[in-house]
């Protein structure tokens, strides 16, 4: 066993201190886990459509996929009126 004596004394004032610094560091990951949940459901489910949409031959990419979940079809259908028009 040790004799290794630190250059400071364990108070209760340091470990109440320690105690609110976990607390705020497990609040923080809690948060940060919140946030970036729902982006990678959305990224995944974007490639997955997409993946989908590749084996059935539709030539949609991710970027309009992504548009069209976020509701902005009108400029999408306009784009694939102007390319079946020229088909």
């Amino acid at each position: 066993m040790s004799n290794f004596i630190p250059p400071y004394k364990i108070t209760t004032d340091i470990l109440n201190l320690i105690e609110s610094i976990a607390k705020e560091i497990t609040k923080i990951e809690i948060l940060h886990k919140k946030a970036i949940t729902p982006r990678l459901r959305k990224t995944s489910q974007i490639k997955t459509i997409a993946s989908s949409l590749q084996i059935e031959g539709n030539t949609l990419d991710e970027s309009k996929i992504t548009a069209i979940l976020e509701n902005k079809t009108t400029k999408i259908i306009a784009e694939m009126l102007i390319i079946l028009i020229f088909l």
